[in-house]
């Protein structure tokens, strides 16, 4: 009965010539597709001993391509086929709860998970439950108290119908977690490039290591923003170049005597009759290795945008409020909001650019003018050796290298 949601659907298949089965599969209800068929996820629930070496490569055929196991390698996916489990679970269940006893760590296939911690409040007295951030599809918890030998940390809910995909304690321990050991001392290292970390205890400083993960960024692909990257992070430059590119709305009033462009401040503005609206990227600055951003600043209508190839951390921003000692975190939000151009300092800066590149054409322009009447120049105010040179091309229009040319002109010096 448990399992009765994934028992009931139905694997994608062509349609044949059972009529009642093909109006079966035409009438099924489309929902969230599921990452496993049905004939994988039964294999992931057999005892282990009982899997077969060609059910194993079925599963690491799809073990490999899965989001919470694409950064691990081909021979820890190889070894997680063979101790993998599958376990599904409706909306409400309690899949970990905090101060239990650690038995499994748990990745999530589909749907979401709620975290929420207990914590004593001394003021009123009493527990208080804090809600924290919720986890999706690709993501992974429980492995804190495995890897430390320590009671659950939080309490985990499922928000919806979930599909969870889990290892057992002596599992983790032989395959999974001297890979996620390598990955937090990694995390621990690129850390250490910044000084916010310095006077963090070794509890946060591994907890933050855990929580966090480094992505790379090719060179023109959107690192944060226009619907790309995420507002639950905050990103710290470990290597590489980024651009802050600031996206407006700008309306041309064309007449008949002249066109000229203003700012639309508002969206929703009616525009008035000769009125055209264009969208202009401009860029306001940079961003170096050793800075962050995605703290909470003013991001409308902005995109950071990878110049080279780019690596960050990238910690959860709720988590770094929650240890926001010395107001630390709010005042690099502050100072980002204000030495980032505002929008209209963009655009004031755009038409002053626009002016003055307008004005130098006038006056090249008008200087070119008056001096196509006026020419003082002579033949001999030309260079000798232009002069032969133009004379050998012109007498000797057969040479086909420039070698040839240089050694008629090397005649002409000698004589």
């Amino acid at each position: 009965m448990a399992n009765v949601g994934w028992l009931s659907d139905i694997d994608v298949q062509e349609l044949g010539e059972n009529v009642a089965q093909n109006i079966k599969l035409l009438s099924q209800k489309k929902g969230e597709k599921s990452l496993l068929t049905i004939k994988e996820k039964s294999i992931l629930m057999k005892p282990v001993w009982e899997r077969t070496e060609e059910e194993k490569n079925t599963l690491y055929k799809v073990i490999k391509g899965l989001k919470c196991f694409r950064r691990y390698p081909d021979e820890v996916k190889r070894k997680l086929t063979a101790v993998t489990h599958f376990v599904y679970y409706g909306p409400g269940r309690v899949v970990v709860r905090q101060g239990n006893y650690a038995h499994a760590i748990y990745f999530i296939l589909k749907g979401e998970i709620a975290i929420s911690i207990k914590i004593w409040d001394g003021l009123k007295q009493e527990w208080v439950t804090i809600y924290g951030e919720t986890m999706g599809a690709g993501d992974m918890f429980g492995e804190m108290s495995l890897l430390h030998d320590i009671p659950r940390t939080a309490t985990c809910t499922t928000s919806t119908t979930c599909e969870l995909l889990y290892l057992k304690r002596e599992d983790f321990a032989a395959v999974l977690k001297a890979t996620l050991i390598k990955e937090w001392d990694y995390n621990k290292q690129a850390m250490g490039m910044f000084p916010y970390f310095d006077r963090w205890d070794e509890i946060s400083v591994r907890e933050c290591c855990m929580l966090s993960r480094i992505n790379t960024f090719e060179p023109s692909e959107i690192v944060y923003g226009f619907g790309k990257g995420s507002n639950l992070f905050a990103y710290f430059i470990l290597s590489g170049d980024c651009q802050v590119i600031q996206q407006m709305k700008v309306v041309v009033v064309r007449s008949k005597t002249k066109s000229y462009p203003k700012l639309l401040y508002s969206r929703g503005c009616p525009l008035k009759k000769g009125e055209v609206v264009e969208t202009v990227f401009a860029q306001v600055c940079l961003f170096l290795k050793g800075q962050c951003f995605g703290i909470g600043e003013d991001m409308e209508d902005r995109a950071i945008i990878a110049l080279t190839h780019t690596e960050c951390l990238m910690c959860p921003r709720q988590w770094l409020m929650a240890h926001n000692k010395a107001n630390i975190w709010t005042r690099i939000k502050c100072c980002l909001d204000r030495e980032i151009p505002k929008r209209e300092d963009v655009y004031r800066t755009i038409l002053e650019h626009r002016n003055w590149a307008e004005y130098k054409e006038k006056v090249v322009y008008s200087a070119l003018r008056e001096s196509a009447f006026r020419n003082d120049t002579s033949r001999h105010d030309v260079p000798y050796h232009n002069r032969l040179f133009h004379e050998v091309v012109q007498n000797r229009r057969g040479y086909k290298f420039y070698e040839d040319l240089q050694q008629e002109l090397n005649k002409k010096f000698e004589a």
